[in-house]
């Protein structure tokens, strides 16, 4: 089967004319390299609904294992690959029926071809979602007080009064996480170290000090802060009461806090200080000590104790 590059393209520009009119975007002047997934015109699932439609209209059953991820969400790259695929003999074969019609015949070859497609639409969403985060890190990194090479902060976030957060170096931040510090003015309240790496759902929050160290490990919905909710007056919302019990927080280099801690001011978690999930951390927890439960408490030293 003959099928050209062109006849492609405006197969896909067909199916993508909606968010094409909603962004503004004329069809006839999109470069060559435009990437749907990367500007936001399909999400992975649509992704693979255009590319299973792309070979329901040329009746075509196409291995995706050699194409790049980063040109099957390209229109021109997967355009010229579709085409080229076709010319090889990607045809589907058709099975006649009693009134002469034909249906495409499905055959193992094909589901090892969809799951591949399956694959590589997968290694497509990484590698944008990554390339997405990177960007964006480089992007603000200038509106911190410090952002070290090879720091990344996955989106979707929420950042406030970032001018004075520190970020150091090879530090990952999982999604959905919040760094903010209350109060605009003032130097660095909250600091974190190099290499921490951060699952998700992270809130960091800080009024005058919180240090987290080199190597801190988050597993996911950690809450840690230097403050909590002022709440004595019976007379007004506990929102409108502002924050009470400020104190630093010192979380040490190479501890691991598990899902769900929480970590109430003034506390200090020492070096490799493992903190169990679900606890709450309300006092200080010693170097290579291992704590847990609500409040949380000291269960075993695996180490000099701190």
């Amino acid at each position: 089967m003959t099928v050209t590059a062109d006849e492609v393209r405006s197969a896909i520009l067909a199916r993508v004319e909606k968010p094409l009119a909603a962004g503004g975007l004329s069809a006839a002047a999109l470069p060559d390299d435009f990437d749907l997934l990367g500007e936001g015109l399909i999400d992975s699932f649509g992704l693979l609904e255009l590319i299973s439609g792309i070979e329901d209209e040329f009746g075509l059953a196409i291995d995706f294992e050699s194409i790049d991820a980063v040109d099957l969400t390209a229109i021109g790259p997967f355009s010229r690959f579709v085409a080229a695929a076709a010319a090889n003999g990607a045809s589907r074969p058709q099975l006649a029926t009693a009134t002469g019609a034909t249906t495409p015949v499905v055959v193992p070859q094909q589901a090892a071809q969809r799951k591949s497609l399956g694959a590589t639409v997968a290694r497509a969403y990484a590698q944008g979602t990554r390339v997405r985060d990177k960007l964006f890190s480089l992007s603000v990194a200038r509106a911190f007080a410090e952002f070290g090479t090879r720091s990344v902060i996955q989106l979707p976030t929420r950042l406030v009064n970032e001018h004075r957060i520190a970020v150091g170096s090879g530090v990952f931040i999982g999604a959905n996480s919040w760094l903010q510090v209350l109060e605009p003015d003032g130097d660095v309240a909250l600091s974190i170290g190099n290499g921490v790496s951060v699952s998700g759902n992270l809130v960091l929050s800080a009024s005058t000090s919180l240090r987290v160290g080199d190597n801190v490990s988050f597993a996911r919905n950690v809450y840690v802060a230097d403050h909590s909710h002022a709440y004595t007056d019976p007379s007004l919302p506990i929102l409108a009461q502002g924050i009470d019990d400020i104190a630093p927080v010192e979380i040490d280099e190479g501890a691991w806090l598990g899902q769900n801690v929480v970590v109430l001011g003034g506390v200090r978690i020492g070096r490799n200080a493992v903190i169990s999930a679900g606890s709450v951390v309300t006092s200080n927890v010693g170097d290579h000590c291992l704590a847990m439960g609500a409040p949380a408490r000291v269960v075993r030293k695996f180490g000099p104790a701190g």
